[in-house]
């Protein structure tokens, strides 16, 4: 902002000077000349702002277990069961409930299962949507009116060892989530 001023101020002064020079708008023209000082503080870095050499992690302490109900935004979540390792393959069952008083879009996309490494795995969609052919539960996407819960599946594609420790569920790509212990 004040780098433009600047520029502005100066570019104004060589108009004036141009426009000064040529005898028929000379008369119309001041003949006083006025300085303009602009001084532009910049603020010392912020502590709110993270370096961006500085690794950036985040840990959130599990705020439900199995069975628990879970809030993030207008959605509830509640993880029922937990089936796998197996083949490749891990899946978390959970019943999903719109708090709010308008229909809430829920994307299986959103939910992050995390392993005992600390490893983030995303939701197998295209495993999702072979199992939506066999299982309604496996919703991949869709519209929840209010006060009305469903059954959901998530399926994740892991190793056969893996150690499920969390998952993270979202109301929105945007929203924080909410933790949900699986041990």
């Amino acid at each position: 902002m004040g780098v433009k001023l600047v520029a502005l101020i100066t570019s104004l002064m060589l108009v004036s000077g141009l426009a000064a020079s040529c005898s028929a708008v000379r008369p119309l023209l001041q003949t006083e000349t006025k300085t303009v000082t602009v001084t532009v503080t910049a603020a010392p870095p912020s502590s709110a702002w993270p370096s961006p050499l500085s690794p950036q992690t985040t840990t959130r302490a599990p705020s439900a277990g199995m069975g628990q109900e879970a809030q993030d935004g207008n959605l509830a979540f509640t993880v029922t069961e937990v089936q796998g390792p197996k083949s490749g393959a891990l899946a978390v069952i959970l019943t999903i409930e719109n708090l709010g008083i308008s229909a809430q879009t829920y994307v299986a996309d959103y939910q992050k299962l995390i392993d005992a490494q600390g490893r983030e795995f995303s939701v197998d969609l295209h495993g999702l949507e072979e199992a939506s052919a066999f299982n309604s539960q496996a919703i991949i996407q869709t519209d929840i009116n209010p006060g009305v819960k469903l059954k959901a599946v998530l399926a994740f594609s892991v190793p056969d060892d893996v150690k499920p420790a969390h998952v993270v569920l979202r109301e929105s790509m945007h929203s924080p989530g909410v933790v949900v212990n699986l041990s």
